[in-house]
């Protein structure tokens, strides 16, 4: 789980680099939120707290594994935005 974590904030800021070189606002939030039940996660965001859905991407297992990011498995990233104007800002 400690590998996983550490891959994951690599991936997060080899992210926020690529973005920095986009049209992506420096203002906006971004957050890494790893949970062992995703339904109950993304119940408590959306449901409770009001984020919407912003998109999302799945990482296959080979491409995790040769990133650092888990021993060969894959998972789903799900991006939330604070609201539904164009420019909110994704977390």
């Amino acid at each position: 789980m400690r590998i996983l974590f550490l891959g994951l904030v690599f991936f997060t800021l080899s992210v926020q680099v690529l973005c920095a070189q986009t049209n992506f606002k420096s203002e906006a939030l971004t957050a890494v939120i790893i949970s062992s039940d995703s339904e109950q996660t993304l119940h408590f965001y959306k449901d409770i707290l009001g984020l919407k859905d912003a998109g999302g991407f799945t990482i296959d297992a080979d491409f995790a594994k040769r990133l650092g990011l888990s021993d060969g498995v894959s998972f789903h990233v799900t991006l939330l935005k604070f609201s539904d104007l164009p420019d909110s800002a994704s977390a």
